[in-house]
């Protein structure tokens, strides 16, 4: 269990009483690195400019969250980073979807974000079942790009 949209070190610290074994941030919150590692905590910051990868990177973060992905060039930003920080291990928020979701995997990336909005809209749109039946397409496309 996680806490998502953690947005001050006060917040961190909540989540983490609360038993919260990752923190994900959406923006690059530079003081949750040290309190989650402190605490045992795996923490992922936001990012969605090379600077911030490489300030989250020399913080210590777990994987940099690259949030909106499908904003700032998708799997195309992702490849162009890998190049200058080969050794961040990434995840993606925001506009992943059926049709990008292997190709993201594909190029490396260790962190798949389906956001509140995508999966808000899907129960509403296909409910209980088609809900279901969506994320368990999602694993088996997920699945199939690791083969």
């Amino acid at each position: 269990m996680g806490a998502g949209t953690v947005l001050s070190k006060k917040d961190g610290k909540e989540v983490i009483e609360a038993g919260a074994r990752f923190v994900v941030a959406p923006s690059l919150e530079s003081d949750l690195i040290p309190l989650c590692h402190k605490a045992g905590v795996a923490c992922f910051p936001g990012a969605a400019r090379p600077t911030e990868i490489l300030t989250a990177r020399r913080i210590g973060a777990d994987r940099v969250k690259i949030f909106p992905a499908d904003l700032v060039g998708g799997p195309h930003f992702i490849r162009q980073m890998q190049g200058p920080f080969p050794d961040v291990r990434f995840m993606v928020s925001g506009g992943v979807s059926l049709g990008n979701v292997q190709e993201y995997v594909q190029i490396g990336v260790t962190g798949i974000c389906l956001g509140s909005s995508y999966l808000a809209s899907l129960l509403a749109e296909k409910g209980n079942a088609g809900f279901v039946k969506e994320i368990k397409e999602f694993i088996k496309r997920v699945e199939e790009a690791q083969a």
